[in-house]
């Protein structure tokens, strides 16, 4: 499967482009992945997650609140995230699937690997301290 690039000028069909927006909140970021993952983005996303390891948040919280479809090459990122941030005693928590994403995971058992959590994603970040404090923000996509 080819991906389409930015310089493709050939006919897409439409889709929901691929967006990350990351927070940085204290010792704490907030990743949250909006429009559909699926292996075109893994790139991205590898990039965006990479970025925000170099940080290194105690916990990186990954809101999928807003992701509409991930297949296993996005899920597939996400355990690279997890395995890079437990071998530094880190954590990284999901929180908001869509019922196709938490079938996708149920069905590959990532849901068993990943600490995949109903709570909202916010729910987390007050825990450090006052929301707001230390904060950053970056939007690619």
């Amino acid at each position: 499967m080819a991906c389409p690039s930015e310089h493709d000028d050939s006919p897409v069909t439409a889709v929901s482009p691929f967006v990350t927006v990351t927070e940085h909140h204290g010792q704490r970021s907030l990743m949250r992945l909006e429009g559909e993952l699926d292996v075109c983005g893994t790139d991205h996303l590898r990039q965006a997650l990479a970025d925000v390891l170099r940080r290194a948040p105690k916990t990186l919280v990954a809101d999928l609140s807003a992701l509409g479809f991930t297949d296993c090459a996005g899920l597939a990122v996400l355990a690279w995230a997890h395995e890079s941030l437990a071998g530094h005693g880190r954590e990284l928590i999901i929180t908001g699937c869509q019922p196709i994403v938490r079938r996708l995971l149920s069905l590959t058992g990532f849901d068993m690997y990943l600490h995949v959590s109903d709570e909202p994603a916010d729910a987390f970040l007050v825990r450090d301290g006052a929301p707001g404090r230390g904060r950053g923000q970056a939007r690619s996509g």
